[in-house]
């Protein structure tokens, strides 16, 4: 095991993607823009052609938010073998409104553009489960 602490100086821009044994789930850990990493869950529909990431924003005063990170999450569809056209769903507990929100970008049409989605209802329940207990 290799444990990287940025505030000591060390160093490495690689970003990680696990799958889970079990589903057609990951764990993707990208480097922050500060210290450290910021982890997302990533479940792929190739059905729906869809890449769906939860992000708790657990980090949010100290790390990158996957709203702000879409282009290098992006980057798991050519190790996945995933075509350019697959649209990008992000999870996430909205603080401030006390909702469960869902953001959508496309690379060609952007932010919310997309209305032509199909929910993944454990990242939505999750983010749920974030603003009920306040993680």
């Amino acid at each position: 095991m290799i444990v990287i602490d940025k505030s000591l100086g060390e160093i490495n821009p690689e970003s990680y993607l696990i799958k889970n044994a079990k589903d057609n789930t990951y764990l993707l850990a990208l480097p922050n823009n500060l210290n450290g990493y910021n982890y997302f869950e990533v479940y792929i529909d190739k059905l729906n052609r869809s890449i769906h990431v939860f992000d708790s924003l657990e980090s949010r005063k100290v790390g990158t938010s996957a709203i702000n990170s879409v282009d290098r999450i992006l980057k798991i569809r050519r190790p996945l073998n995933l075509d350019l056209d697959y649209k990008l769903v992000i999870y996430y507990p909205d603080h401030s409104i006390f909702k469960a929100c869902i953001t959508t970008y496309h690379e060609r049409k952007g932010f919310n553009k997309n209305r032509d989605y199909v929910t993944y209802i454990p990242f939505l329940k999750k983010a749920e489960l974030f603003l009920k207990n306040r993680f």
